[in-house]
C-alpha cells in the first residue's frame, strides 16, 4: 500500500464521491459547528426550500461573536447594548428552536467561543471532518481532525445534506525542531511560521505540523498553532494525535466512554503519517532560534522579534500602506512603542493556560496609567476555572477589566472595540485595518508580551529570559523609562543586573584590544561602554573572565540575558557617541 499522510487518511475516509477534472469531491462532514453570525442566511435558505437539518446529532450551535462580555448584559437583566448584536443573538435562538438544533444559549454555563467549547466538551475528536462558518475552524486540527472554515452558502449546504463540495488540497509539512528559549510561546512560533511561509504561502494546502517541538506542546499550545494556519493561506492545519491528545479528551462529556473509548483509541492511534509518505511542500523551522514576536503591519505575516527593527521594503506599496496606517516608520524598532489597550482573549489565546501565563507576570503589579487591559476568557468553563484558581483577583487587583466569555475585541462585533489611532497589543489572530475598530492599530503578540505591555504601558521584551520575569523590577523600569528614556534605562539595568550574577575571583584581567588590565571595581563602567561597542565584544569579554563552578553554570543564561538586552538596546542608542560610533551600531 502506498504510504499516506495524516490528511490523506482522513480525507479518503470521508470522500463520498471522488473529484474529477470537472467536478469537486463530495466530502462527508462529521461535525458542523454554528454560531450567530454566519448562520441566519443558511437557515433562511432551509426555510425557503422547505428543508430540514439533515443530521441534528452532528450539528451544534453556540453564541460567541456578537455576545456582550459585560456581566450585567448577560446575567443582570440589562439589555444587550448593541442593537445588531441583540438581533443576531435572538435570531439564532429562534432558528435553533425552529429546526431543533442544540444551542448553548447566552446564560448557559457551557457557552463560549466555538473553537474553545468544541474541544472542552469533547466534540472535537481525531479523524473527524469539522466545519464551521468561521475562518479559525482550523483550531480543531490540533486533535488530528480535518477542520476548516466555510462560507454562509456552504453552511446551508451542510445543514441540508451533511456534505460539502470540495477540491482536494495539497499537503504541506511544517517541521519544527528544537526547544523554545525562555519566554517564547506557541503564539511566537505560529507568527514566525507565517512570516516564513507568507500569508499566501499555504494557499491550496493543508499544513501538518510535525517534529519534536510540536510533540512537546500541550493541547492548548497546539490549538494556538493550528488556529492561525489560515493566516498563512492554508485550508487547514493538523497535528497527529498522540498520548497528549488522548489524555486531554479522556472523560470529556461528548468524548466516547467505556468500550467505545477503547475502540476509538485503537482507531485514533492509526492517524499518523506513514513512513515514506510524500508531502507536496515542506519547510523546517528551528524553534531554538525563535524569539518573542510582535506584528507591526496589517497582516499577521508582518511580524518581527519584539526588539528588532521594522523592515524597509522599498517599492512595496502594500508594506508602505500598512506602515502609514499603523503610524510606524521602517528602520525603527517597536520596542518602547506606547500602547493604550491590551486585549487578552480570543480563540487563539483565551484558554486557561494563557490566562495563567499573563497572571503570573501581573501578580503584585499594576496596569500602567492610561492603559485599558481587557481580559476575556474563551469560555464560561475557562472563566470558572480561572476564578477557582484566583486568577480573576490577580487581574482585577492589578486594574484589568475581567469579563464574561466571548470573541469580544478580537473583531469588535459586540461593541468591545479599540478607538481610532489607538495601539492595542492583542493576543488574537488578525491585525487587518479596522479589525478591532475603525482606525484601530493592532499589534499581535503572546499573552506574556501582552501582559508586560499592560504593566509598562509600552511594548517590551520582558519575556526573553527567566531573569527578566523573576527579578526585574517592572515599576522601576517604567518610572525610569518615563524619566530618562529607554536608552539610559537599558544601560543602567544591564549594569545593575549583570554584575551580581557572577562570582568573580580577584585579581582578574578584563581583556581589551590594547591588552590593558582592568580592576573589578570598573566592571560596571566597562560593561556600560561595551553596550555601545558590539554584542560580540561583550560575549568575548565575558567568556575570558576567570571561571568557577558557579560561573560555568550561569554563563549560558547570562549570555542569553546580555544578548537579549543588547538586541533591544543597539537600535535605540543611535543618539549616543560620535557619528563614527553610530555608524558602527547601524
Amino acid at each position: 500500500m502506498t504510504p499516506r499522510t495524516l490528511f490523506e487518511k482522513v480525507w479518503s475516509a470521508h470522500e463520498v464521491v471522488a473529484e474529477t477534472p470537472d467536478t469537486p469531491a463530495v466530502l462527508y462532514v462529521d461535525l458542523h459547528l454554528t454560531h450567530e453570525v454566519t448562520s441566519p442566511q443558511a437557515f433562511s435558505m432551509l426555510r425557503s426550500r422547505g428543508l430540514s437539518v439533515r443530521r441534528l446529532d452532528r450539528t451544534f450551535a453556540t453564541m460567541d461573536h456578537s455576545t456582550p462580555t459585560e456581566s450585567a448584559q448577560i446575567f443582570g437583566g440589562k439589555p444587550i447594548r448593541l442593537v445588531s448584536a441583540a438581533k443576531q443573538v435572538a435570531q439564532l435562538e429562534a432558528n435553533c428552536a425552529e429546526f431543533g438544533v442544540e444551542l448553548l444559549k447566552l446564560q448557559d454555563d457551557r457557552r463560549g467561543i466555538v473553537h474553545i467549547i468544541g474541544p472542552e466538551l469533547g466534540l472535537t475528536q481525531p479523524g473527524r471532518t469539522i466545519v464551521c462558518g468561521d475562518s479559525h475552524t482550523s483550531t480543531h486540527g490540533a486533535f488530528g481532525a480535518l477542520a476548516f472554515g466555510i462560507g454562509t452558502t456552504e453552511v446551508g449546504h451542510v445543514l441540508a445534506t451533511q456534505c460539502l463540495l470540495q477540491r482536494k488540497p495539497k499537503t504541506f509539512a511544517v517541521h519544527v525542531e528544537g526547544a523554545f528559549r525562555p519566554g517564547v510561546t506557541a503564539k511566537d512560533l505560529i507568527l514566525a511560521i507565517i512570516r516564513e511561509v507568507g500569508v499566501s504561502g499555504g494557499t491550496g494546502h493543508v499544513f501538518e505540523y510535525r517534529g519534536s517541538t510540536i510533540r512537546a506542546l500541550s493541547m492548548e499550545e497546539r490549538m494556538t498553532v493550528c488556529n492561525m494556519s489560515i493566516e498563512a493561506g492554508a485550508r487547514a492545519g493538523m497535528v497527529a494525535p498522540d498520548e497528549t491528545t488522548f489524555a486531554y479528551l479522556r472523560g470529556r462529556p461528548r468524548a466516547p466512554q467505556g468500550a467505545d473509548w477503547d475502540r476509538a483509541l485503537e482507531r485514533w492511534r492509526g492517524l499518523v503519517t506513514d513512513p515514506g509518505a510524500r508531502f507536496d511542500r515542506e519547510v523546517t523551522i528551528d524553534a531554538a532560534r525563535l524569539q518573542p514576536m510582535i506584528t507591526y503591519g496589517t497582516n499577521p505575516g508582518m511580524s518581527i522579534g519584539v526588539g528588532d527593527a521594522i523592515p524597509a521594503r522599498d517599492g512595496d506599496p502594500v508594506h508602505a500602506k500598512a506602515l502609514e496606517y499603523m503610524g510606524l516608520q521602517p528602520g525603527r524598532p517597536l520596542l518602547g512603542q506606547p500602547v493604550q489597550v491590551v486585549f487578552l482573549g480570543s480563540c487563539t489565546n483565551g484558554r486557561l493556560t494563557d490566562l495563567r501565563a499573563a497572571a503570573e507576570l501581573l501578580k503584585g503589579r499594576k496596569v500602567a496609567d492610561g492603559v485599558h487591559f481587557l481580559v476575556v476568557p474563551g469560555s464560561q468553563q475557562v472563566k470558572r476555572e480561572a476564578e477557582a484558581e484566583g486568577l480573576d483577583r490577580v487581574f482585577v487587583e492589578a486594574g484589568a477589566d475581567w469579563r464574561e466569555s466571548g470573541c469580544s475585541m478580537c473583531l469588535g462585533m459586540n461593541g468591545d472595540t479599540v478607538a481610532a489611532g489607538a495601539y492595542c497589543v492583542s493576543t488574537s489572530n488578525r491585525n487587518f485595518e479596522g479589525r478591532q475598530g475603525t482606525g484601530a492599530r493592532t499589534l499581535l503578540a503572546s499573552p506574556i508580551t501582552a501582559a508586560a505591555a499592560a504593566v509598562i504601558g509600552f511594548t517590551v521584551v520582558i519575556s526573553t529570559t527567566p531573569i527578566w520575569l523573576r527579578d526585574f523590577d517592572l515599576y522601576r523600569w517604567r518610572d525610569r523609562f518615563k524619566r530618562d528614556g529607554l536608552t539610559a534605562t537599558l544601560r543602567l539595568e544591564l549594569r545593575e543586573m549583570l554584575t551580581p550574577r557572577v562570582s568573580l575571583r580577584e585579581p582578574f584581567r578584563w581583556p581589551t584590544e590594547d591588552g590593558e588590565a582592568r580592576d573589578p571595581e570598573r566592571i560596571k563602567e566597562l560593561v556600560e561602554w561595551e553596550i555601545v561597542l558590539s554584542t560580540d565584544h561583550v560575549h568575548s569579554s565575558l567568556r575570558d573572565l576567570p571561571r568557577d563552578e558557579r560561573w560555568d553554570a550561569a554563563l549560558p543564561e547570562l549570555l542569553s540575558d546580555v544578548s537579549a538586552l543588547l538586541r533591544d538596546a543597539l537600535d535605540l542608542m543611535r543618539e549616543l557617541g560620535s557619528a563614527e560610533d553610530r555608524n558602527d551600531l547601524s
